[in-house]
């Protein structure tokens, strides 16, 4: 009977440190896919830039995974030693006899695993970045459209001297050089047939 029940204790515990673990790894895969949007959010005119000049969508996300590589392969042994040496204080405060070894191969599989996360995390983030067309970087054209949207919508039809108007407002100059001509020009032309 306690044969039965320390397998069946043993068991109980696996279960659970293989639940601690996979909560453990969704948030950090969380982590790591908020960070590479972030960042490539900040790097939308370079990515333009690159696509401008006739980088595929392939050679975009080659490059930024790339990057997201190269950062494992720096991240994942730093990561393998401050876990060690957390685990071997906590092991050594909690018994003071115990002998604590780390196993390569538990290491090894350890950092493999960490890897192939942060590159499947990072692609979440680098497949919409490859979507970033040399206009969108430019202009910003989803907050363009944001501010017509929230400027224009309710605004009556007849009116087309007011929404050219507003057109002129939001652009904040006389060519439309920052929404642009042919946007300025569809609303316009939307606003006429209307």
């Amino acid at each position: 009977f306690i044969k039965k029940l320390l397998t069946f204790a043993v068991i109980c515990s696996i279960f659970y440190i293989i639940i601690i673990i996979a909560i453990l790894l969704v948030a950090s895969s969380v982590g790591i896919i908020n960070t590479f949007t972030s960042n490539l959010k900040e790097r939308k005119k370079q990515i333009g830039l690159y696509r401008s000049v006739g980088a595929t969508k392939k050679q975009i996300f080659t490059l930024f995974s790339r990057e997201a590589l190269l950062l494992s392969i720096i991240c994942t042994p730093i990561s393998l030693l401050i876990s060690f040496v957390i685990v071997k204080l906590i092991v050594n405060t909690i018994f003071e006899e115990a002998f604590f070894t780390p196993n390569l191969w538990v290491l090894l599989l350890c950092g493999a695993f960490s890897m192939i996360c942060v590159l499947i995390a990072s692609s979440v983030s680098v497949l919409p970045a490859t979507r970033v067309t040399p206009m969108q970087a430019i202009r910003n054209i989803e907050a363009v459209r944001k501010r017509l949207d929230s400027e224009i919508i309710g605004m009556e039809a007849e009116d087309i001297r007011e929404i050219d108007n507003v057109l002129k407002e939001i652009d904040g100059t006389d060519n439309f050089s920052n929404i642009g001509g042919n946007t300025a020009v569809a609303v316009s032309m939307a606003t006429a047939k209307a």
